[in-house]
């Protein structure tokens, strides 16, 4: 049976993490931090080996604790786009540099920061990962380049996370291209 956790997130705006747990495949969806607070707040740790992690965007509120992940020994590969990667490297980058420079923790550092951009897996909109009992497929989002609503199609359920959205055009990006997702069981949205 499919067990989906909140992590983080929920009643707040940071440290989005779900994750979705059949028994034999466990993926997870973002794992931001809360930068407003110092220290830096995490979302619950995640004791349990991962397949995979899948990454909406670059914000710090969705890919800020990815380190605290590879730090504690989790190996999965990270998809999402190629500019969300470099954004990502970028962010977390800054993130450790402003700490040091301020003098708070984020509780990684530079190594660990290295370690999970090694862990990354560039995938592109519309075509399927499969991992495990798992297929998963990402759309645009049209929030920054590279976000993206992430569907996945397990034990015969279809759950949508939408992650951040823009649902009209800006000069720089066409609004979320979310048609072809239909017929979705769980909707997860911000």
């Amino acid at each position: 049976m499919l067990k989906i956790s909140f992590l983080g997130a929920c009643d707040e705006v940071a440290r989005t993490s779900i994750l979705l747990d059949n028994g034999s495949t466990r993926i997870l969806l973002d794992y931001g931090s809360d930068i407003t607070e110092i220290p830096t707040l995490h979302p619950k740790r995640v004791d349990v080996p991962l397949d995979a992690i899948f990454l909406s965007h670059a914000h710090l509120d969705h890919s800020g604790s990815l380190p605290m992940l590879v730090k504690h020994g989790q190996t999965a590969p990270i998809y999402a786009l190629g500019v969300t990667k470099r954004l990502t490297k970028l962010l977390l980058e800054d993130s450790v540099k402003i700490a040091q420079r301020e003098g708070y923790e984020t509780g990684f550092g530079r190594k660990d920061v290295r370690a999970t951009i090694r862990q990354f897996a560039v995938m592109r909109y519309r075509e399927p990962v499969v991992v495990g009992d798992a297929k998963v497929v990402g759309y645009d989002a049209g929030h920054i380049p590279g976000s993206m609503g992430i569907l996945v199609e397990i034990d015969g359920k279809r759950i949508f996370f939408t992650g951040d959205y823009k649902d009209e055009d800006t000069q720089l990006l066409s609004k979320a291209d979310f048609n072809d997702v239909k017929d979705v069981d769980i909707m997860i949205t911000e």
